[in-house]
């Protein structure tokens, strides 16, 4: 692999991590909204689970676009990996036979 190969790899591999660090925080939050959002319906606080419900769906347009993202990084890295096009998991592709 030559040298300008190399680095544009490792450009995709950090778009990536960044990309999947992003989505790790996202849906940890979602989690949490989640139990917030459960114990509002418990307490019987519309007010709070007003509130949960639109973070929800604000996180919701955030992984989709983080997921959108990460798409798009896939065939930059699927290029210099030599795998197959229809590889959509990085894990995939990787998977020893």
């Amino acid at each position: 692999m030559d040298a300008q190969t190399e680095a544009a790899l490792k450009r995709a591999i950090g778009m990536l991590e960044a990309i999947l660090s992003r989505q790790i925080e996202l849906h940890r939050r979602m989690a949490e909204v989640a139990e917030e959002k459960r114990e509002s319906i418990i307490k019987g606080d519309i007010e709070k689970l007003e509130k949960t419900v639109s973070e929800e769906r604000q996180l919701i347009a955030k992984i989709e676009e983080e997921e959108t993202n990460r798409q798009g990084v896939m065939p930059l890295l699927i290029g210099h990996l030599s795998l197959p096009r229809e590889t959509q998991k990085l894990a995939d592709g990787l998977a020893v036979p």
